[in-house]
């Protein structure tokens, strides 16, 4: 019996340990002494701590809690509103108010423990608020070009308030043709490096921009070893007989030498100057320049006339291989002037370049590359006039030939 009462008060105290032990089960939430606060470590405002009355701002931070407590957010500002789902560690908050100042706060809780995260904005009067316009691309279609070449040019501009815009092109040479967001321009006549600028505006902001194109003189080709036969023949008129050069008016022949790929001229007429000037292109202020070729020295006369007005009035200015000298001579009204000429050794099958520059007034005449002659440019040939090649032909002279025809203007 003793037993059984022992056995009774075993079984006894063993439930009442199990019953013990079992209430004492850890809870979910750390106790308050055990706890550590939570900890904001990243906080974000975008687009920016300024903004337009009427426009939204977004507050986000990351938070963090060693004790994996749950958290709760809630978010406050003294002006404006907050979107809703602010429950949330992040926030959309909507100017609705004008305050130079607005303060917002977050407060972060896990039950025991609370931190606050304070910040600032600024809402922007309505003329601070207003944005410039942005340039989005800005560019012209050549980056270089000839000088009395033209090119489009555009400029593509946004603005975050979509006021109309108003675009002002200026540059330091050459003129735009058009207006708005896309126009022409031109060098018109100036070379160098060019600025063109835009300037985009609304009413209240200007955004400039700047572009720049590289301006080379307009070279025009009016004959090249590129040539073909008709392109020789169909560009050039005959100008007949040049007065004071001998009496023979018989004509002079152009042709196209597919050997050399030069352009021929054969005097048909013997001890007369005779030529072709080039069709539907004038010589006023730039550079004229040609080479030549003669295959024996049976010439009195073989170069350009890059002023020809008639048979009357011209400039001439070539070789003379026969007597081996160089000239320049001039025709007014038809009386002849040898403005300038020298003696110098030139040979058969050689090519010489000759240049005249028209400029400041001035007349300057190259041959070979040296410079042989300058004066003034006087009337009647201070404008531009048409220009040609011509040649003096003596017994046996045949064919002449002419190549890298060129004028450039400024």
């Amino acid at each position: 019996m003793r037993t059984m009462h022992v056995s009774l008060y075993l079984v006894i105290v063993l439930l009442s340990a199990m019953i013990f032990f079992s209430s004492c089960v850890t809870e979910s939430t750390t106790p308050f002494d055990e706890s550590t606060a939570p900890e904001i470590y990243d906080w974000e405002v975008w687009p920016s701590d300024s903004v337009g009355y009427g426009d939204s701002i977004l507050f986000r931070c990351k938070v963090r809690d060693f004790d994996g407590d749950p958290l709760t957010y809630s978010w406050y500002a003294d002006h404006g509103t907050f979107d809703a789902g602010t429950e949330i560690d992040n926030a959309m908050w909507r100017a609705d108010s004008v305050a130079t100042g607005v303060l917002i706060e977050l407060r972060v809780s896990d039950s025991y423990h609370e931190i606050v995260e304070r910040d600032s904005v600024r809402i922007l009067s309505p003329e601070e608020a207003n944005r410039a316009p942005v340039i989005d691309d800005f560019y012209a279609v050549d980056d270089e070009m000839g000088s009395n070449d033209t090119t489009d040019v555009f400029c593509e501009a946004s603005d975050f308030e979509d006021d109309t815009l108003n675009f002002v092109w200026t540059s330091t040479k050459g003129e735009f043709i058009g207006s708005g967001e896309e126009v022409r321009w031109t060098p018109a006549g100036e070379t160098g490096l060019c600025s063109l600028r835009v300037a985009v505006s609304d009413e209240n902001a200007t955004t400039n921009g700047l572009i720049t194109i590289d301006v080379y003189p307009d070279t025009l080709i009016l004959l090249s070893q590129e040539f073909e036969t008709d392109q020789v023949t169909g560009n050039w008129e005959f100008t007949g007989l040049l007065t004071g050069l001998g009496t023979d008016s018989r004509f002079v022949e152009v042709g196209w030498d597919s050997t050399r790929a030069m352009m021929t001229i054969t005097a048909r007429a013997l001890w007369a100057t005779q030529g072709f000037s080039y069709t539907g292109r004038n010589f006023g202020d730039g550079t004229f320049s040609a080479h030549i070729l003669v295959p024996n020295t049976q010439y009195g006369g073989v170069g350009f006339i890059p002023k020809y007005i008639d048979g009357d009035n011209y400039i001439y200015f070539g070789i003379n291989f026969y007597q081996q000298a160089w000239f320049v001579l001039r025709c007014v009204n038809g009386t002849l002037q040898y403005l300038e000429d020298d003696w110098a050794t030139f040979q058969a099958n050689i090519r010489y370049e000759l240049k005249m520059v028209q400029a400041d007034g001035m007349y300057t005449i190259f041959l070979a590359g040296n410079q042989v002659w300058q004066n003034t440019v006087v009337a009647p040939f201070d404008g531009e006039l048409p220009m040609g090649v011509g040649m003096y032909g003596l017994e046996d002279s045949n064919a002449a030939y002419f190549d890298n025809i060129e004028v450039t203007v400024p």
